[in-house]
Order: C-alpha cells, then sequence, then structure tokens
C-alpha cells in the first residue's frame, strides 16, 4: 500500500517522485486504489487529531495548548516528552512521496515490531488507521478512523496499528519516517477487511 518503491521506510519507503506510478503494496501489486465493485463500502468521516481522540492508535504530537514549553530561550520555545516510545535496534529515517489518489482503501498495513514516526512536511493529509488486531483476528471495516493531520503535528503509531499510506488534500505529500531499521523490508504486512469490505473517506 505504498506509493512506488521508496527511499527508505514506513508504510513502504523509497524517494519517488509525486508524479510516479500508482502505490505498491508489499504483495507486489497496486494498492489504495478504488476498490471493487463486488466490495461493500463503509464511509467514514474525517476528524481533527488530538491526543486523547488518537490515543487508542499511538501518540498524537501537536503543540500543547496553555502548556508552558520545557525550554524558552526568547527567540526559541520547545516542548519536550509529547510522545515516546523505544526502539529495539537502530531507527531507519527515510523520505515518503505520496500522489493523490481515490480516498478508497481496501486493505491496511502494519509492523507488529516498531513503532512508525510519520510527519508531514508539506500541506495536510488524512490519516486512515485501525486498531492494533490479534494473530488470526479479522480486520474489520467498521473499526476504522480517519484523522486529518495538520502541518505542525505528527504522529507516533502504536506497534501493530493498521494504517493506510497517507492521503495528500493537494496534488502530493512528502512525509517524513522513522521506524525500527529494516522494518519495511521485514516486518510490514498487509491484510485486507473481512467480507470483502472497502472503506471510503471524504
Amino acid at each position: 500500500m505504498m506509493t512506488v518503491r521508496l527511499m527508505a521506510l514506513l508504510t513502504c519507503l523509497s524517494a519517488v517522485s509525486a508524479s510516479a506510478a500508482p502505490p505498491v503494496g508489499t504483495s507486489g501489486k497496486p494498492a489504495d486504489l478504488p476498490a471493487v465493485t463486488s466490495a461493500t463500502l463503509v464511509e467514514v468521516a474525517v476528524e481533527p487529531l488530538t491526543p486523547a481522540a488518537f490515543k487508542p492508535f499511538g501518540e498524537a504530537i501537536v503543540v500543547p495548548e496553555g502548556q508552558p514549553p520545557t525550554a524558552d530561550t526568547g527567540a526559541a520555545r520547545y516542548w519536550g516528552g509529547l510522545a515516546k516510545d523505544r526502539f529495539a535496534e537502530e531507527v531507519e529515517f527515510g523520505m515518503l512521496s505520496v500522489a493523490a489518489r481515490p480516498r478508497e482503501v481496501a486493505e491496511l498495513q502494519r509492523s507488529v515490531r516498531s513503532p512508525t514516526f510519520l510527519a508531514g512536511l508539506s500541506g495536510e493529509w488524512v490519516l486512515v488507521v485501525a486498531p492494533p488486531t490479534l494473530a488470526g483476528r479479522p480486520l474489520l471495516a467498521s473499526r476504522v478512523r480517519a484523522f486529518v493531520v495538520k502541518p505542525g503535528q505528527a504522529v507516533l503509531l502504536h506497534r501493530g496499528t493498521w494504517h493506510a499510506d497517507p492521503f495528500p488534500r493537494g496534488e502530493s505529500g512528502l512525509f517524513l519516517v522513522a521506524v525500527r531499521d529494516g522494518t519495511v523490508k521485514k516486518d510490514l504486512k498487509s491484510r485486507s477487511f473481512k467480507g470483502k469490505e472497502a472503506v471510503r473517506i471524504p
């Protein structure tokens, strides 16, 4: 479910231009494309990104309202500790380029051994997620939620959180990704929704 092969990470990283071909999933087939006509479509509304709303899926990294900065030099203010997790090995940083595409999702992806940090570097974008499931349990479209992430915000996904590649609200988007080294090749798996369902977001 990535956008062409990426330079290094996350939901499939390999530097690719915004004008590249349709996204390709870990199975090597096009992903995040319109659902087949026989699929049952589940409409999912887009909601604002807040720490409370995003808690089942990970950490929402936003400038906290009403909270004084951890450090303040007058010219620069820093808010620390907004999200924390442990990476068991070296951390891999990469850039993800995603072209605009139809906002229908028939499958999601996840890594079970690494949290995933994702920050947009240009414009607003929408992140489609579903909570972690136990091995062998079905992935349900009814549990999907979608969040709009604004400039200056980022997310840190829990291990096992299901997600789609970001949906840029413009023609393309560029993203900074950080995961445990080797995640894309060894620990990124995709799964379709139960009952051949598909999710559509506005």
